[in-house]
């Protein structure tokens, strides 16, 4: 039983949409390069993800960190098998600490910090390895990824043509038909694009979805 003398813990709980709001893009890129630069020097800690597997196909998948003033620990669950049953292939949260008392501040929708991350550090490579702004992407893939990359694309460079590939030329038009109100500059394509200076691979495939030769002044992000 809890002493009355105890102060009560609140925790702030952001379902999706309120945890989109706190992380804005242009903020979230400079939060990843910092984290980036603290992780090279020793100040933020981020041992090797734990993977267990779950259920049919699927993992668990546990990731702590530490730095001086916040702890976090994301935990996800992917269930490859739920496309099939309609729900989202992830589930999760991340706990957010503070690292001088270990209290927890808030919980955090795992799903939409997976995919706003994973797109934010899409966007830093692009503004570290290419000396313009992209003019023309080809986004591989149609699925919860591509769509955040599009949101990130067209935070940053809204002026951008994004030419997207998926399974089929059928299934890389749906994606762009679905979408046209993240970012107008959308079109699918088939098995040919053309030249473009950045390919970004959002994709699980266990096949190669990408096999064309380097080419100088076009960036890969896989």
């Amino acid at each position: 039983m809890r002493d009355a003398s105890t102060p009560q813990q609140t925790i702030m709980v952001c379902d999706q949409a309120q945890t989109a709001a706190l992380l804005d893009f242009t903020e979230l890129i400079e939060a990843i390069a910092r984290a980036a630069r603290e992780l090279d020097t020793g100040t933020l800690l981020s041992p090797e993800r734990m993977v267990v597997p779950l259920g049919e196909g699927g993992v668990l998948l546990s990731m702590p960190a530490t730095a001086q003033d916040i702890a976090i620990h994301k935990l996800v669950n992917v269930l490859p098998g739920n496309a099939q049953r309609n729900l989202p292939t992830i589930n999760g949260v991340v706990t957010v600490c503070d690292a001088a008392t270990g209290k927890v501040v808030c919980l955090l929708d795992g799903p939409e910090v997976t995919g706003r991350r994973t797109a934010a550090v899409t966007m830093l490579a692009i503004r570290t390895f290419l000396e313009h702004a992209p003019r023309d992407i080809l986004l591989v893939g149609t699925g919860a990824q591509s769509r955040y990359h599009v949101q990130a694309i067209h935070a940053l460079y809204p002026d951008a043509k994004i030419w997207v590939r998926g399974r089929d030329l059928s299934s890389a038009v749906t994606f762009c038909d679905r979408n046209r109100e993240l970012h107008r500059h959308l079109e699918g394509v088939g098995s040919s694009a053309p030249e473009v200076d950045v390919v970004i691979t959002a994709t699980t495939s266990t096949e190669p979805v990408y096999d064309e030769p380097g080419r100088g002044g076009c960036l890969v992000v896989g």
